[in-house]
């Protein structure tokens, strides 16, 4: 079941539906995209039926339990049911976090003006996998890596209570 806290971003989104749902879940899974309205609860929504393995009528079931209206479920299920990869990631076991490295740093120059000055995070992700360990990089303006650091927390914290 989907969390509840997410209604009120979802019925955000619901009201301001994007006319193109793949830029959208683009940008809302690209850790350098400044944060759309309902980009965070659409990407755990997304997050959560790929690891429930949710087929697209289950997912709108669950939208709809949520509280989400007609309009929003459709908006979801369809993209939801245009995905190839849906298969591949019930069928990949989660990468295991081992370490995490990171570096702050701060734009000194850029083609944008407005780039200049903004601090960014930069991230070694040490992971485990069925194929052996392997490093994911990435990097995150200020915000999203506070939010990042705040999900660990909180994973860290629901696998201490277990």
């Amino acid at each position: 079941m989907l969390p509840v806290a997410l209604l009120p971003d979802l019925l955000e989104l619901e009201a301001n539906l994007p006319a193109d749902p793949t830029t959208f879940f683009a940008a809302a899974f690209d850790p350098s995209a400044p944060p759309a309205p309902g980009a965070r609860a659409a990407a755990e929504v997304l997050r959560h039926a790929a690891s429930q393995g949710l087929e697209t009528a289950d997912l709108m079931q669950q939208l709809r339990m949520l509280g989400l209206g007609e309009a929003g479920a459709i908006f979801f299920a369809n993209y939801w049911a245009a995905q190839p990869s849906r298969a591949s990631l019930q069928r990949e076991p989660p990468l295991q976090l081992l370490d995490v490295d990171w570096s702050f740093g701060v734009s000194a120059s850029s083609s944008e003006h407005q780039a200049m000055g903004t601090t960014f995070v930069q991230l070694r992700l040490s992971t485990q996998g069925q194929n052996g360990g392997e490093f994911v990089h990435t990097e995150l303006d200020l915000a999203r890596f506070y939010d990042f650091l705040h999900q660990l927390e909180l994973a860290k914290a629901r696998l201490e209570v277990a």
